[in-house]
């Protein structure tokens, strides 16, 4: 996360949710899995399917009109999302 505020990114996960899960039940989850970033519900996929994330975990970097910039192929690395980050924050992308 501070390699991405770094170079001027910023972490928002998307949280895949079923109906009968809360928000609350959400936040404890990512608390648990260490994530204390901010995060979204993508109640019935809409963004999901917007951004044309066929697979799950994905990893897209948007921009800041919500514009997708970048989908992160299935192997993609922590330092590939964090080049690709700084590709579309100096518009190389």
């Amino acid at each position: 996360d501070d390699e991405i505020t770094a170079i001027g990114g910023k972490l928002v996960l998307v949280a895949i949710v079923t109906d009968s899960e809360s928000s609350n039940d959400v936040a404890a989850t990512l608390r648990s899995w260490g994530a204390a970033s901010p995060f979204l519900i993508d109640r019935g996929e809409n963004l999901r399917r917007e951004c044309g994330v066929d697979a799950l975990p994905a990893t897209v970097i948007l921009d800041a009109e919500g514009k997708v910039r970048w989908l992160a192929p299935p192997n993609a690395t922590a330092d590939d999302v964090v080049a690709a980050l700084d590709a579309v924050v100096r518009n190389e992308m």
